[in-house]
Parts: structure tokens; C-alpha cells; sequence
């Protein structure tokens, strides 16, 4: 029973002086000094001093209590705390103090030199999915990454980007060598885009560059992982960066993908390469015959006396036009069946007569006001103007329902002092016509690529087949010609497009610009 009281006596006088121990501060055990200097890297300019501060716990400490080194003298000098460059390159900088050391890399350089990141330039645009690692073009010792904005995105020891959310940062590498070298890009994250807005044709001259202007739909969403393929680098070859240059005359299609919202996004760009430095002069003569669509409508209404008139006195060799056959049966010229999109009424040209037709003046079309009371010219008018310009008419029949009317056709084409080409997507007109005696040259309009079929036909009936250029193939012409069938293209834009044509040995051409730009 004694021997019990005196263990808890010993127990509970034990249990009071530990807490005497932990509530006295001055019984405490200290924790032992930890020396550190609040950057990872020193950058000193040759020739400049700047001082490496150490603290403890906070505190800014003395450099005067310090023993200090430096690995490279010759490089970095140091004394009391105060670094000072030599020259270019770098060197290890020690502090000791109470048997603890401090150390910093100390960077020496000339000058700052912008360096660009080798994979992207200016700005990038990234989705959180993205995976993008950036790499400067130049790297010395002592690379750092940082990021402007590390709620928005993180970037690794080595370049790669870890984004968080969307927001834009801007990305920094340093290094050091003879300068220090600075790479700096923004980073956009965003949502993916849905779809890709780009041209769909371009074209160019042998040696020419052109950058693809490639943007997201809708503007605000993202293209990350684009990537760039031709179909034919002889003809076009183009970068990983969009840049496409002109290899040789032909054409080639460029292919373009990007991650969208709903998986790959894909386009395709056909390409034109001409011959750089061809000079195509439309209004001497050549091989191929270029064709004035509707007389000139850069200058004038389309399909009327002044661009027709225009276009002679530009020099058109070659001017087209379309037929219809008005109620009372008089052949005039207009495109549409409708009246609405050049006069302004919604009436059918076939259901009115030549009277009724010319109540109503058209108003629509280049620099329509300078030309009061411009109605719908007769296709005698139309003739009338080619001979006095010297001009091959080349007439779309586009409706003339009549026999009637065809007779009158025939009879109005043996006025034009050059012989007319005749032309219609409808080949039962152009059955018809020849069928009626008529031996003039004539095409038949597709739109479709030009087939082994389709030569055959134009062939059997003594026709030149005629389809929207980029349809067609350079292999397509000779074939065409091995058949005795003539070749035309039509709704070209472009006088490279219209040299390529050219030198591939198309037999027309027909331009839907104005024809002095193609000189």
C-alpha cells in the first residue's frame, strides 16, 4: 500500500514539472536557423553590381556576417554581399555562417535579345485539352519558365503548358548566354471552335508565298492542333505554319485540320499556281479565246446595250450574252426568267410581250443610274453591236420554246459578220440548231467534271463542251482534243487561274471580272 502512494506521489510530481517544462518559453528547444535567398537565380549585366540578399525566418540579415565565395572569379566577383559581373557566363555564389551555407547561380550577360519560340509565334490559342510545349529558338544556361497568370495556366521546367481554366497568360522563358535570351508569347484558353472559316480557293505565281488565313467559327472559340497538307507539293507546297508557295504551274489542293468541339474539323483549299511573269494580252490574238460574260457588268448593267458597247470598245473579241423568246415571240436578252433582280418586278419574261417587257427599265446593276431608260435590248441589237465593235457574238440560248422562234434565231445569226458560238445547257437546243442546217461552232454547257461520256456526246454532234474551271482536270483537254471536242471554262475571277487555263490549252475562257485587269 506504501509502495503504491509513493509511484503515484512520483507520477504526479513527474505529470507538474512537464507542464512547467512546456509553459515556460524559456525551457523550449529552438528550432536551428535556416539561411535562404528568396530567388532561385541571380542576373547581374557585365560590368554591373547588385547585391545577393540572405534571409532567416523573414528577416533581411547583415551581409557583413557572412563568408563569402564564388566558384568563377573571373566571371563573378563577390564582397560583402555584392555580386558584381566580369563577363559573360555564370558562376555559383556561396554565403557561410555558423557552419550553414547559402548558395544562389549567378548569371552573367551583355544585352537582352528577343527570342521567338520555334513552334508558335505572337499569340496561341489552346483548349484545357490542349497539349502544348514551347521551345525557344535559342536556349543558354539557367532556363526559367513563368506564367503571368497562374490561376489560368502553369507552364513546366521544361516549356510545357498546363492550363487551368479559360483566360489568357503571357508565357516567359529566360536563359543566358553572351545576352540574355527572352521568349515571351500569350496563351489564349478558350472552348473549342465548331468549325473552320477559311477561303476556299486562292491563287498565285510560281516563287509567291501566301499565308492561309484560317478562323474559328464562332470568332470566339479556339483552333488548336491545326495541321497543314498539299495533295501535290510539286504544285503547292505549304508549312506547318499555313505559308503556301507556288512550286510550278498547276494546281493542288491543301488540306487543312484542327481540333473542334466535336472532333476533327477538316477543310480543303483548292490552289492555282500560274507561271510567274506570263503576259496575257486578251485582245491580240492567241490560242484561247477570252469571253466577255454579259458584255462588261464591272462597267455597266449586265446583258444591255452599254456593256456591251463598253466591252467592244475595251476590245473584246469574244462577248456572251442569253436568249429568251418573249409572249409575242421577239428573241431579247436577259438572264433570269424573272424580271425581279434587274428591274425590280417579279414577272416572267416568257408570259409578256416585247410592249410589256420594255415598261419596265432596268435599274439594278453597275452604275445603273447613268443609264435612263435602259430596257432589255432585242437580239438583233445585240448582233448590230457586235459587228459594229468587231465582235464574236456567243449566245446561251437560254428558253425559245417556238419553232417559230428557232427559224428566227437561224435567220438573225446570218447577220453577225463573224460567226456566231452558240451555246446551252439544254442540248436539245443544240440538237435542234443542227438539225436546222446550222454549222456554226457550239458548246454544250455542264456543270459537272468532264467525263469520257460526255466527250463521246459532244463529239457524235460536233460540240465543244463547256464547265466551271474548277472542274477541270489538266488531263481532261487533251483527251478532249484527241476527240476533236473543243474546251471552255467558265466563272473564272482570277487572271492567274485564267494563265493556268491558258497554258493547260483551254479553247475559251469566260471572265467574270473586269477584263483589263486580265491584260
Amino acid at each position: 500500500m506504501k509502495l503504491k502512494r509513493k509511484l503515484s506521489g512520483i507520477l504526479i510530481l513527474f505529470g507538474l514539472l512537464l507542464v512547467g517544462l512546456v509553459g515556460n518559453p524559456c525551457c523550449q528547444v529552438q528550432a536551428a536557423e535556416e539561411y535562404y535567398v528568396p530567388y532561385g537565380t541571380i542576373e547581374i549585366k557585365a560590368g554591373k553590381s547588385k547585391a545577393m540578399d540572405i534571409y532567416c525566418d523573414n528577416v533581411k540579415l547583415k551581409s557583413s556576417g557572412f563568408k563569402w565565395s564564388s566558384n568563377k572569379t573571373e566571371c563573378v566577383s563577390v564582397k560583402d554581399g555584392i555580386l558584381k559581373g566580369k563577363k559573360t557566363g555564370y558562376a555559383r555564389v556561396t554565403a557561410k555562417k555558423n557552419k550553414k551555407t547559402v548558395s544562389c547561380m549567378v548569371y552573367v550577360y551583355n544585352k537582352t535579345q528577343t527570342v521567338p519560340f520555334k513552334n508558335c509565334r505572337g499569340q496561341v490559342k489552346i483548349t484545357r485539352d490542349s497539349d502544348l510545349t514551347l521551345k525557344p529558338e535559342k536556349l543558354g544556361k539557367g532556363i526559367t519558365y513563368t506564367s503571368s497568370d497562374y490561376d489560368v495556366a502553369n507552364v513546366t521546367a521544361d516549356g510545357k503548358v498546363i492550363p487551368f481554366k479559360e483566360g489568357k497568360v503571357t508565357i516567359t522563358c529566360c536563359s543566358y548566354g553572351a545576352s540574355k535570351y527572352v521568349s515571351k508569347i500569350v496563351v489564349v484558353i478558350g472552348k473549342a471552335a465548331r468549325d473552320i472559316s477559311i477561303k476556299k480557293q486562292l491563287s498565285l505565281e510560281t516563287g509567291e508565298k501566301i499565308q492561309l488565313d484560317v478562323k474559328a467559327v464562332p470568332a470566339n472559340r479556339v483552333l488548336s492542333a491545326i495541321k497543314y497538307s498539299s495533295d501535290d507539293s510539286t504544285v503547292a507546297s505549304v508549312d506547318n505554319k499555313g505559308q503556301i508557295i507556288g512550286k510550278s504551274a498547276g494546281r493542288a489542293n491543301i488540306t487543312v485540320t484542327a481540333a473542334g468541339a466535336d472532333g476533327t474539323i477538316q477543310k480543303n483549299v483548292e490552289v492555282y499556281v500560274a507561271e510567274a511573269d506570263k503576259e496575257t494580252d486578251i485582245t491580240q490574238g492567241t490560242d484561247t479565246g477570252y469571253i466577255y460574260h454579259r458584255g462588261d457588268p464591272t462597267s455597266a448593267p449586265e446583258n444591255t446595250l452599254p456593256a456591251f458597247e463598253i466591252a467592244g470598245k475595251n476590245g473584246a473579241q469574244y462577248v456572251e450574252t442569253d436568249v429568251y423568246e418573249t409572249k409575242d415571240g421577239v428573241l431579247v436578252i436577259f438572264h433570269d426568267t424573272s424580271l425581279k433582280r434587274m428591274c425590280g418586278v417579279d414577272k416572267n419574261i416568257l408570259d409578256m410581250t416585247y410592249a410589256e417587257l420594255c415598261q419596265y427599265p432596268i435599274i439594278y446593276g453597275r452604275n445603273a443610274a447613268m443609264f435612263p431608260n435602259n430596257v432589255v435590248p432585242t437580239l438583233k441589237q445585240y448582233i448590230d453591236c457586235c459587228n459594229t465593235y468587231n465582235m464574236t457574238p456567243v449566245i446561251e440560248i437560254k428558253q425559245i420554246p417556238s419553232a417559230n422562234g428557232m427559224k428566227q434565231f437561224k435567220q438573225l445569226l446570218s447577220i453577225s459578220k463573224k460567226q456566231p458560238l452558240i451555246i446551252s445547257l439544254r442540248d436539245s437546243y443544240l440538237i435542234a440548231l443542227r438539225q436546222l442546217g446550222i454549222p456554226y461552232k457550239m458548246q454544250w454547257v455542264i456543270k459537272e467534271p468532264i467525263t469520257d461520256s460526255i466527250i463521246r456526246r459532244c463529239s457524235q454532234y460536233n460540240w465543244d463542251v463547256s464547265t466551271m474551271y474548277n472542274f477541270v482536270k489538266k488531263e481532261d483537254i487533251p483527251k478532249a482534243h484527241q476527240m476533236g471536242v473543243g474546251v471552255a471554262v467558265w466563272l473564272c475571277k482570277d487572271r492567274k487561274i485564267a494563265d493556268l487555263f491558258e497554258t493547260w490549252g483551254v479553247d475559251y475562257i469566260t471572265c467574270e471580272i473586269n477584263m483589263e485587269e486580265m491584260l
